[in-house]
């Protein structure tokens, strides 16, 4: 995604925010994530949707500022360029919300090779491609397998193609967004027929992160009403 087109994503989502009474907060958002986030139409995704609708509800004018990848959304955070963060790590030192959505990290790997995956420690002997910054939002039990190969990636678009051109044995993924991105990179192909999904990460709950306590009470206030 070309930088240009950020730009023009911001002003979109900007103009696509509710006018309410009171302050515009500066959201940031992991632009790679559809259909959680954004598309690459500039639609706002389903979770996205959410704060936007709990922050209207609260009187809360929102700018959704996208970013390429979670490393951009944190950087953006820490240099104070945004208020609040949409999903921030644990060790960000953010006020949190309470958890309000949820993402369901899986293993996938190619059907043909018919790996047999029951746990995280099986992925010790596989070269594996994560979202980035997986190990943060995680935790231990992913730290503590010594992989053969292990790569992060930003732009998640990229990972059906690394699994089906054999760069990556397993990639760890939300499963709407590989799947968002399979329907993208190849339309004419069955994703079921291709791939196994190997459920053994449990469920990540997303909350916001602001800097000021308020706001996280405006949009809890917010939620309530929606």
């Amino acid at each position: 995604m070309r930088r240009l087109n950020l730009k023009l994503y911001s002003w979109l989502l900007m103009a696509f925010a509710i006018p309410c009474v009171g302050e515009t907060l500066r959201v940031g958002i992991n632009s790679y994530q559809a259909p959680h986030t954004l598309f690459a139409n500039a639609v706002v995704g389903f979770e996205s949707r959410i704060v936007v609708d709990a922050f209207n509800q609260a009187d809360t004018e929102v700018a959704l500022v996208p970013y390429q990848g979670n490393a951009r959304v944190i950087q953006a955070y820490r240099k104070k360029d945004i208020q609040c963060i949409l999903n921030p790590p644990p060790d960000l030192g953010t006020h949190h919300s309470k958890p309000f959505y949820a993402f369901q990290n899986v293993a996938i790997t190619l059907r043909s090779r018919a790996l047999v995956i029951s746990s995280l420690s099986d992925l010790g002997e596989l070269k594996v491609n994560a979202f980035q910054l997986a190990y943060r939002f995680l935790g231990d039990s992913l730290k503590a397998i010594d992989m053969i190969e292990y790569k992060e990636v930003a732009n998640q678009s990229l990972q059906p193609l690394l699994l089906m051109r054999k760069r990556a044995d397993v990639v760890i993924s939300d499963l709407k967004i590989f799947e968002h991105h399979w329907s993208d990179q190849f339309p004419d192909k069955i994703m079921s027929d291709y791939v196994e999904v190997h459920n053994i990460i449990p469920p990540v709950n997303h909350t916001i992160g602001c800097r000021s306590l308020l706001w996280v009470n405006k949009f809890e206030s917010g939620l309530r009403k929606i």
